[in-house]
């Protein structure tokens, strides 16, 4: 009888493949005075698309990998500061077989967290308020071989110019503190 591995992870996308996951090893309190406001607003970024400065890494098995790919600062409305930061991560299928995966235990969109490092300093994190499988929960998926998929998750916060942030998704891992504000096409 052959095996099969279930995953239980986050997400689930219509057609091309992704994935939002993270874990921390930061501390558990919550970030205090990250938000950007208009007496903050020099500290914000531009509206835009962004990559994670360095290797986003969040978890690597023999059959799967798990990075932090791009991240979005939402335009606000006219008049307001950035107030809404999308991370997307990128679940790659690194074997020969189809691999499983389901959304069941990742309803709770506080599994994944932005952690905050400011001027050498851990500050405490900010929750998800939302992500792919809190708001799609019964989602099951197949990623076939040397298939990726995207999934996020939105945070309602957009952590300064300077920041360095680390995602963290869930039981899965995180990725190292990175400057979350690098080009996308480097």
């Amino acid at each position: 009888m052959k095996s099969v591995k279930r995953y239980s992870l986050v997400a689930v996308v219509s057609g091309t493949a992704a994935f939002a996951l993270v874990l921390a090893s930061a501390p558990t309190a919550t970030a205090d005075s990250l938000p950007c406001t208009p007496q903050t607003l020099g500290n914000c970024p531009a509206p835009g698309t962004y990559a994670p400065g360095g290797d986003g890494v969040v978890r690597v098995e023999p059959d799967w990998s798990l990075h932090w790919s791009w991240s979005v600062v939402e335009k606000p409305p006219s008049g307001q500061v950035p107030q809404y930061l999308h991370v997307y991560v990128t679940y790659r299928n690194d074997s020969d077989r189809v691999l499983y995966f389901t959304c069941r235990g990742w309803e709770d969109p506080k599994l994944s967290k932005e952690w905050f490092l400011r001027d050498g300093r851990k500050i405490g994190y900010v929750a998800a308020d939302a992500t792919l499988c809190s708001t799609h929960p019964e989602t099951d998926f197949t990623l076939g071989p040397g298939r990726s998929f995207v999934s996020w998750a939105t945070f309602h916060n957009v952590p300064w110019k300077g920041d360095r942030i680390s995602v963290e998704w869930g039981r899965l891992g995180s990725s190292r503190y990175l400057d979350p504000y690098w080009p996308l096409n480097r």
